[in-house]
């Protein structure tokens, strides 16, 4: 019976190995740019433990000041250090806020690094004339742009 005579061609096998072949490749190639993707996404641990240092060295003075963004301002290499990873930033302290584990002083500083990054973007402004729009803390920053999530 000689249905398909030319499944024994041997260049009908390097055609499919051919064929095959350009399947896999094309198909890594998808994975690599979903891969790539989802790391821009998200950061690496190496930036965790940057950001988390920056935010001790942030902290650490002025000593005399109550004011956050004197923090921010004694350290600023530190803080632009911080705001320069962009976005992924954002989403890593919105979690942090939600599991607790920022205290007060780090939520204004964690607050004012995502007003920076978001930028125009940001739907919560640091000020507003009608008081609606505005946060009174990081906490309070975060309370407001989740909500407009």
């Amino acid at each position: 019976m000689k249905i398909f005579p030319c499944l024994k061609s041997p260049l009908f096998f390097i055609l499919l190995i051919f064929i095959m072949i350009l399947g896999f490749i094309g198909f890594n190639k998808i994975n690599n740019i979903k891969t790539v993707a989802n790391e821009e996404k998200q950061l690496a641990t190496y930036q965790i433990a940057k950001i988390k240092s920056n935010l001790i060295i942030i902290k650490s003075s002025p000593a005399l000041s109550s004011n956050p963004h004197d923090y921010i301002k004694a350290h600023k290499s530190e803080y632009d250090e911080i705001v320069q990873m962009g976005n992924p930033v954002v989403d890593y302290f919105v979690s942090e806020f939600k599991s607790g584990n920022l205290d007060g002083s780090t939520e204004w500083i964690t607050a004012w690094i995502c007003n920076e990054i978001l930028g125009d973007k940001n739907p919560i402004k640091i000020w507003s004339e009608d008081h609606k729009n505005g946060w009174d803390s990081g906490r309070d920053w975060y309370e407001k742009y989740t909500q407009i999530l």
